[in-house]
């Protein structure tokens, strides 16, 4: 983007973590803010701008995750796995990201949150293996492109199968001018919904920089239209 821009006659400020931090930027609604999730998220606060709500898993979408995935707490998930629960796949829920997401299998996972409070409401899911994962981005219902991001690159999904997703989302309330959503391909080669991450800040994954910038205008741009409503 801090190529792209200025080519479309757009200055371009750059930036450290700690200015934004210590409001050093002089920020106004017309401000572009791109950068680290929690850069954005910090971006927004200073202007007013209500924080969008995380919809990794929509409602919509739960038959194209094939697999369970529920809501908890850490302490809840923590306690099921010291009594030899299966293992899940935990990762926080809502804005806050106290830890990475990790597979939970027994007591000898539990560094991985150290320090995090039981009563953080966290994300589970099954644990399938996955045999390919790629980054679907989409604009106004339209896919701008499909980034193979780990695994077997040559286990492609299923094209309908991921159109017909989106289709879905875009129908719904959920839906957002600007995003990526994930799938991959199981070892039993079904094409699943691995999750759906908000254009606002988004790992480019090689995407093109021209629609890159074209994607993270068009969310800016939504988040402040509905902050203005």
């Amino acid at each position: 983007m801090a190529e792209t821009l200025p080519r479309r006659g757009i200055p371009v400020t750059l930036f450290t973590a700690k200015q934004l931090a210590r409001r050093q930027l002089a920020l106004t609604p017309e401000s572009l803010v791109a950068g680290s999730i929690d850069s954005v998220r910090s971006a927004l606060k200073q202007l007013k701008i209500p924080l969008p709500e995380p919809h990794d898993y929509p409602d919509c979408l739960r038959p194209y995750l094939h697999r369970r995935v529920w809501t908890s707490t850490l302490g809840a998930e923590l306690d099921r796995a010291a009594d030899g629960a299966a293992p899940r796949f935990l990762k926080p829920a809502g804005h806050t990201k106290r830890f990475t997401g990790f597979v939970l299998e027994s007591t000898a996972d539990f560094w991985q949150a150290v320090g995090v409070s039981r009563s953080l409401p966290v994300c589970c899911s099954e644990v399938v293996a996955w045999r390919s994962e790629w980054r679907v981005f989409v604009l106004d219902g339209m896919v701008l492109d499909i980034r193979h991001y780990a695994g077997d690159s040559t286990a492609l999904p299923e094209r309908s199968v991921m159109e017909q997703a989106i289709a879905t989302l875009t129908a719904s309330k959920t839906h957002v001018r600007a995003y990526a959503i994930d799938f991959g391909v199981l070892a039993t080669g079904q094409t699943a919904l691995v999750e759906v991450n908000d254009g606002f800040s988004l790992g480019s994954y090689g995407l093109a920089p021209a629609l890159y910038t074209d994607l993270t205008i068009a969310r800016w741009e939504e988040l402040l239209e509905a902050s203005e409503a």
